[in-house]
């Protein structure tokens, strides 16, 4: 065909531009059912995932206090196989040297109970009381404490709450109490005033010496005082007066005996002696067994 035989571009006809709307087709319909399952399927994993979380947390929480208490009460069991009469504050044992503060120093911010001490016979087992523990005995430690749930999953299984226990045993090493030994004197709580000299008699010619030594059985026993002081021939000791320097009354007893407040400490202990010409004192340092 030649090239006027042609038809021009302005006699050519333009096919008329189409448009066909789809509605959604099966992948699209696939795509919603999927995303719909998958919210069905959270919905029913999510409380067990909550469940497992919970428990977990309240699991490890548990299992550090039970170590904890298990720590308590063997702490607890050491110092009393040491110290058997100082499971409390009483006259002797003051705080930090009783079983209920090395118990309770083990567990800080938990509340507990008082601890339960048990002071057990080495033949017989059987229960005894604590000034009675001898060497070789069982001194026994119970530590409780009530357990609550943080998370409130687990509270329809568990209950809110529930108690944990722990005891321990050590065998004791000191001797609360001798029932061979012969009591020893109680000093007196009131303090005698140095009485005045007055004129000395013939051959009285000076103060008397002060002297004095001291012993203690054992931890639990009291210091004993002996007074080892000279004075002239014919010129004998009038008035003794005792300072143990840990802040308790004078005693006027020529030997006395004395507890003091702490083990492994040493006091400064002043006698004063007087006769009929006048007084001397002296001052030693006393360390507690």
């Amino acid at each position: 065909m030649s090239a006027s035989a042609r038809p021009t571009a302005a006699g050519r006809r333009r096919a008329p531009l189409r448009v066909r709307l789809r509605g959604p087709g099966p992948s699209d319909r696939s795509r919603s059912r999927s995303r719909g399952q998958a919210l069905v399927e959270l919905a029913i994993i999510l409380p067990i995932l909550l469940v497992i979380v919970g428990a977990a947390i309240d699991l490890g929480r548990l299992f550090t206090a039970y170590v904890s208490i298990e720590n308590a009460a063997k702490e607890g069991a050491f110092y009393g196989a040491t110290n058997p009469l100082c499971d409390v504050p009483k006259t002797g044992c003051a705080n930090p040297n009783t079983v209920d503060w090395h118990v309770r120093n083990e567990l800080p911010g938990v509340t507990i109970g008082a601890p339960s001490v048990e002071c057990l016979d080495a033949v017989s087992g059987t229960t005894k009381a604590l000034s009675a523990c001898v060497e070789n005995d069982r001194y026994r430690v119970g530590v409780s404490h009530q357990f609550a749930l943080v998370t409130p999953l687990l509270s329809p299984i568990l209950g809110n709450s529930f108690p944990l226990s722990s005891t321990a045993t050590s065998v004791v090493l000191n001797e609360a109490f001798d029932p061979n030994a012969t009591p020893f004197p109680m000093p007196t709580a009131t303090a005698t005033a140095t009485a005045t000299p007055t004129a000395p008699p013939v051959g009285c010619s000076s103060a008397p010496a002060a002297n004095f030594s001291w012993s203690q059985q054992n931890k639990n026993r009291p210091v004993v005082f002996a007074d080892t002081s000279t004075t002239a021939a014919g010129c004998s000791i009038t008035a003794w007066s005792w300072s143990f320097g840990d802040g308790s009354s004078n005693s006027s007893v020529q030997n006395p005996s004395h507890d003091f407040p702490l083990q492994g400490t040493a006091y400064s202990v002043t006698l004063t002696v007087t006769n009929s010409f006048g007084s001397n004192s002296l001052t030693q340092s006393v360390t507690t067994k």
